[in-house]
């Protein structure tokens, strides 16, 4: 007296709920052909005509290609939805009509096949430990965007939004948000573009291993201890425009964890050096952990801006990883309210082949305890029998001190090439090491520091009064805005040119 189903086709049944105590089920059969464009509608409510009603059956039935379009309703279940086959397009109508739920743990969505699109939909996970909302198993140029990924419980956290594996090369992540999500991005690949993405509460790190990220115009907003971004094992990255804050009433504060720990690895020796620019950062931990490797590596940190909001953390510091020749560049930055016990710490300098800074602005926190002692800007040796020059250019800044302490450490014996600064509120400017020139710096005279973002004055003595590139080749030639210098009768030292 039942349905019989024609024995030439191909069927899938599953369990969607826990068995009943009679072990009676309701069997709910879609036949779905395959088909370039697919419709799903869970309830038949919104699209009558729908092709299914599971997003499981549609995506195991999909051909190359396809375009599977989603209408509005939530579609729970406890098995991931499968994308297998290259270029098919998985589509919802908004993300605030369609929502893909897991109630196990595993990927709400799984993805092999290359090429596939994911857009206006969102993502929830009822078990979010050892889960991910998206995973990539090794998928090449996959376009994930206007998505939302979160825990089903809003009070609760997303172990990983999108998982890349080890080698999803050539995605795009663009208007991507994630609630509260201890990774928003994780995994390995290449050519890898994340952009206009909200990444909100929790840490939401990128924890990213490859070479040639874009990360750009992404906005954080964390509660919790982690960076905002790590991304190692590689080189030729740009991290352009991002706006991160990180508010942390946790202990682990204390431990200054950096908001983006960038490390350029160049292994191939042929990719362009790693550009950090435009960045602003707010935070009660600390700034950058820029890190460079072998020979050929290279990292330029410039026109971002750090604001401390504890009492005092280190704002940058920069490490080689070996004894290399690779090279830093540091310059047109904005940080204020450094650690006085170490706002910026250039580690290990006899390693590098050129390390620079210049034509930055920094403003020391008054509030923390302060030790005659502390230095703003700390060089330090990897080789502790090293002495006489380093290969450290630090010029054109403006250092607003905390009334005691030290402008620049440097290891016994050294010297450094460092000119045209302005120092204020220290007793003492070079300690233990020298400086190679420094007659040109000004000492002791108020930079007339204003503004959020530590503006010059038109009165400072340290307008027009810089080296410009006729005195020091490597001096800027934009600010901090992109003002061309000089723009009066001479380069203004410190972030702005006026």
């Amino acid at each position: 007296t039942g349905y019989l189903l024609p024995n030439t086709d191909t069927y899938l049944v599953m369990v969607t709920g826990p068995a009943p105590e009679d072990g009676a089920f309701n069997l709910v059969v879609d036949v779905v052909a395959p088909s370039a464009v697919l419709t799903v509608d869970n309830d038949l409510l919104d699209c009558p005509g729908a092709d299914s009603r599971s997003l499981v059956a549609a995506a195991l039935a999909a051909p190359a290609g396809a375009t599977i379009n989603i209408c509005p309703g939530t579609y729970s279940g406890i098995v991931s939805i499968p994308i297998s086959q290259a270029g098919v397009q998985f589509i919802g109508s908004s993300s605030s009509e369609v929502t893909l739920r897991l109630d196990i743990r595993g990927a709400v969505l799984f993805v092999q096949g290359d090429t596939p699109r994911i857009a206006n939909l969102t993502v929830e996970l009822v078990d979010p430990v050892s889960s991910a909302g998206i995973m990539l198993l090794n998928s090449t140029g996959a376009l994930i965007e206007d998505v939302v990924l979160r825990n089903a419980d809003p009070s609760g956290d997303l172990q990983v939004a999108i998982d890349l594996s080890t080698s999803s090369h050539d995605a795009t992540i663009r208007r991507v948000r994630t609630d509260r999500t201890f990774t928003a991005v994780d995994g390995g690949g290449n050519n890898i573009l994340i952009e206009d993405c909200q990444f909100e509460g929790s840490s939401a790190i990128l924890n990213l291993a490859g070479n040639a990220f874009i990360v750009r115009n992404n906005v954080w907003n964390s509660d919790e201890l982690g960076q905002a971004m790590k991304i190692v094992n590689g080189a030729g990255h740009q991290i352009l425009d991002n706006q991160i804050t990180i508010l942390t009433p946790d202990i682990g504060a204390n431990l200054g964890t950096a908001a983006m720990w960038i490390e350029d690895d160049d292994a191939a020796g042929n990719l362009p050096a790693s550009i950090i620019r435009g960045n602003r950062i707010i935070t009660n931990e600390a700034g950058f952990d820029l890190r460079v490797d072998r020979a050929g590596s290279a990292i330029v940190c410039e026109q971002n801006s750090v604001q401390m909001t504890a009492k005092g953390r280190t704002a940058v510091v920069v490490l080689p990883q070996r004894d290399a020749g690779a090279d830093v560049l540091i310059q047109n930055n904005v940080f204020d309210g450094l650690d006085n016990y170490e706002g910026i710490h250039l580690r290990w300098a006899d390693w590098y082949g050129s390390l620079r800074f210049l034509n930055n602005t920094l403003r020391v926190d008054t509030q923390s305890p302060i030790l005659a002692t502390y230095p703003t800007i700390r060089v330090t040796l990897q080789s502790g029998g090293f002495t006489g020059a380093l290969p450290v250019l630090i010029v054109n800044n403006v250092v607003q001190g905390p009334g005691d302490g030290v402008a620049v450490q440097l290891p016994l014996n050294t010297t450094i090439d460092s000119d045209y600064n302005l120092f204020n509120g220290y007793p003492g400017y070079y300690n233990d090491g020298t400086s190679s020139t420094g007659l040109n710096d000004l000492l002791g005279q108020d930079p007339l520091i204003t503004g959020p973002l530590l503006q010059l004055d038109p009165a400072s003595p340290a307008v027009d009064t810089g080296a410009g590139t006729g005195d020091v080749a490597e001096v800027p030639v934009t600010d901090y805005a992109g003002t061309v210098r000089p723009q009066g009768g001479g380069t203004d030292r410190g972030a702005h040119e006026q």
